[in-house]
């Protein structure tokens, strides 16, 4: 079943402002618990098959906030969700009470200083650097140390951008072009310096660690020890294998140990789960596997 986006939890920020408060009885109270705070509003007066019931767990469960599903969703007990209707059986959201929202998209000549959120209405107007004007000509004053963004349309804190991240969140590191570069933090106010995996190095073009023959600057550059397998041996004996530079001593068809391990542990082919069949070790392949 394919959960919709609109989840319970967007409409409680919603509602439990707004939404219609109950006193809960005894009963709806012990059923607060074990529907982990959630009732079904189709069992309350005012709600319907769209909605449902956040339990006040401040106030013990003792009381209640209407909540309705929005978008065409339907609110599905058993999975305390707004989900798709068709999984609630006899639930029509056009027979439902729902509030309903602008979805006009914002004019293309708003005067400066004004702005939507998402590209649609309502529109918002600055009113100084930390205030702002709701629709219906309310000021609101963004919080301490904040200051009202047109471009993003909402308060948020000012950042000076170091000038490594300029450009984007990753850059070079002048200290050490080759083999490390410089992460920056999200709002760009500085970086972390983290290192390329040997025997990588930093590629500032396509901004990522590549290999040196791509970054002629760095084709000669040497940024530690190569993290790759150790190899194995130029010959390993009649009874033995070698992969990933472990050398393993073949006792027979199906167990085996680590070579010039000092502890005698021998390790058996395990018999596969699906089939039943009991593995083999293969010594060409190094690993056991199906006869």
């Amino acid at each position: 079943m394919m959960i919709l986006a609109l989840l319970v939890s967007v409409a409680v920020a919603l509602d439990t402002r707004s939404g219609k408060k109950y006193d809960l009885d005894e009963a709806q109270q012990a059923l607060c618990i074990s529907s982990q705070g959630y009732l079904s509003g189709a069992d309350f007066d005012e709600g319907d098959c769209c909605s449902f019931v956040v339990c006040n767990a401040a106030e013990l469960n003792k009381t209640g906030f209407l909540g309705k599903c929005m978008g065409g969703t339907a609110y599905n007990a058993e999975l305390q969700v707004c989900d798709d209707p068709k999984y609630v059986p006899g639930c029509n959201p056009a027979d439902c009470d729902v509030p309903k929202r602008t979805t006009a998209e914002c004019p293309a000549d708003l005067p400066e200083g004004s702005c939507c959120v998402g590209g649609r209405e309502p529109v918002y107007a600055a009113l100084s650097a930390n205030s702002y004007a709701l629709p219906d000509g309310t000021p609101q004053f963004c919080p301490a140390g904040q200051v009202f963004s047109t471009s993003d349309c909402c308060c948020e804190f000012e950042y000076e951008v170091v000038p490594e991240c300029v450009d984007g969140p990753y850059a070079a590191n002048p200290d050490d072009v080759c083999c490390s570069y410089l992460q920056c933090f999200a709002n760009g106010t500085g970086y972390v310096v983290v290192q390329c995996m040997p025997p990588s190095v930093w590629n500032d073009v396509n901004k990522t660690c590549d290999i040196a023959v791509n970054v002629m600057e760095c084709m000669n550059e040497m940024c530690g020890v190569e993290m790759t397998d150790p190899p194995c041996p130029p010959s390993v004996g009649d009874d033995q294998c070698c992969i990933a530079g472990i050398t393993y001593d073949v006792i027979d068809d199906t167990t085996y140990k680590i070579a010039g391990d000092d502890v005698e542990k021998t390790n058996c082919c395990p018999v596969d789960g699906m089939t039943d069949v009991q593995l083999v070790f293969n010594k060409e392949d190094c690993c056991c596997e199906a006869p």
